[in-house]
């Protein structure tokens, strides 16, 4: 029986503390996928990869996973349908669930009139947990001999199936990014370099705007590398049309195509189609994935300092509340501190000529330095890293993540649970805070901010307009 996932509480570094809980939250959605979907009578999905496709998203909606929706496979199926010759090979990178990977296969089954035998797409999974649930689902929806799940990392199994023949050279008709924003760049171009794509090869990315793949983004809209033997891009820009009901699947897409062929360019010419996740207005209303719900200020003392809502339709406190909400924060996160289990620590190594000069100053919280042996003076992790108190709260409708400053000054971020790269956000917004009310001469610290450039910049960004 499923039920409302409980509190949790992290206080793991930043780069462990989301792997660990986006990995959960996001294992944990694909294995009730799993069970609501065979606990369902089998004829009504086997051999039928559509009416699985829509129960999996019918699923998604509820439950909010992040799945390569309807209106977006919609987009994709019009420019597979369009390339001359049918598409006949596939790859992708992030498979989670299946959804899409079942889709691509039905496609390819749908052009080719049931004669697959020399069709494939492959899709590569990290997860051995969303792997083996998206293997089910595509040997429920009987495309085990056309979509196969590699798992591991995406480089790697893309590599070993070039190696082994699988995936030949100019022989990929399209190639779908869906996986963590930062590898696109790196993967699309593991992609030129084995000469994967042919002259009219799709390239699909989704979520592109927010948090966004900026490296990718100016990658192929400069053109790619440049110079002789490399494939260049251009864009265009389409929109993919919400469903009734579902406003917030309303889309913004950028498609990009490559530039005439140059002479001394071996690389054929091939189209790349960027589609960003919804828009923020969109997202905002229907509390979909990667949302960004308010954002609260406290200061060294506990006493509030800032407080915006991003998302209309939020239950609405007054003053008061967060006022008593930014004291109860500030003492629950010196509690936190004070109970946080110190790490065992052995014996100091014996005093080396490299050792006995290497100590260094670390920074508490509170902004006060204490010289503290290097780490390399102990065989277990240095004690002298100052403990950081509370620093992530989940619950199955939000998470709470804190950053606290030098100075004392903590930032509380409110976030859908299933939201990634919040360090990153996290990041931006100090880098907003520092520049636009720290750098203000009219600005007194430990003062409430009223910064109207701060607001407008920090709405402006989470936007992703500026």
């Amino acid at each position: 029986m499923l039920g409302a996932r409980p509190v949790r509480l992290s206080f793991l570094p930043p780069e462990k503390r989301f792997r660990l809980i986006n990995s959960k939250s996001v294992e944990d959605l694909a294995l009730a996928l799993h069970e609501h979907i065979f606990a369902q009578p089998q004829e009504r999905f086997a051999n039928q990869p559509w009416e699985l496709v829509k129960a999996i998203e019918t699923f998604a909606q509820n439950k909010r996973m992040m799945i390569f929706k309807q209106n977006k496979l919609t987009l994709a199926r019009q420019q597979l349908h369009g390339l001359q010759p049918p598409p006949k090979t596939i790859i992708e990178f992030g498979t989670y669930v299946g959804n899409s990977a079942i889709a691509w296969g039905a496609i390819l089954r749908d052009l080719h009139g049931g004669n697959v035998h020399d069709c494939n797409v492959y899709t590569f999974e990290l997860s051995s947990v969303s792997a083996r649930v998206a293997r089910d689902l595509v040997r429920l929806a009987g495309l085990e001999d056309l979509v196969r799940v590699l798992e591991g990392p995406a480089a790697e199994s893309l590599k070993k199936l070039h190696i082994e023949g699988k995936v030949k050279p100019r022989a990929v008709d399209m190639a779908f990014f869906d996986h963590w924003e930062k590898f696109y760049l790196p993967d699309l171009q593991l992609c030129e370099d084995l000469n994967l794509f042919h002259r009219g090869s799709l390239v699909i990315a989704d979520n592109t705007d927010f948090p966004g793949a900026p490296d990718y983004l100016a990658y192929v809209k400069a053109g790619g590398r440049g110079g002789k033997g490399t494939v260049r891009y251009d864009s265009q820009s389409l929109k993919a049309v919400a469903e009734e009901g579902h406003p917030s699947d309303a889309a913004r897409f950028q498609a990009l195509k490559s530039l005439p062929q140059q002479d001394d360019c071996p690389n054929p010419i091939h189209n790349v189609h960027q589609i960003p996740s919804p828009t923020y207005r969109s997202r905002l209303t229907n509390f979909k994935h990667r949302t960004v719900f308010s954002l609260i200020i406290i200061n060294k003392a506990g006493g509030l300092i800032y407080q915006r809502e991003f998302q209309p339709g939020l239950r609405k406190l007054s003053t008061n509340d967060y006022l008593v909400l930014a004291g109860t924060f500030h003492g629950v996160h010196a509690i936190t501190r004070s109970i946080t289990p110190k790490i065992p620590v052995s014996a100091p190594l014996p005093a080396t000529p490299a050792s006995s000069s290497s100590n260094v100053a670390l920074s508490s919280p509170s902004g006060t330095s204490t010289p503290t042996p290097a780490a390399s003076a102990y065989s277990l992790p240095n004690p002298g890293v100052p403990v950081t108190g509370l620093e992530s709260l989940e619950t199955d409708k939000f998470r709470l993540t804190c950053f606290q400053t030098l100075t004392g000054t903590k930032f509380l971020l409110f976030t859908d649970p299933l939201m990634a790269n919040i360090d990153a956000v996290m990041k931006k917004i100090y880098e907003l805070y520092s520049d636009y009310v720290m750098k203000n001469p009219f600005y007194q610290l430990e003062m409430p901010v009223r910064c109207e450039a701060f607001d407008r910049h920090l709405g402006g960004w989470l936007r992703g307009r500026t």
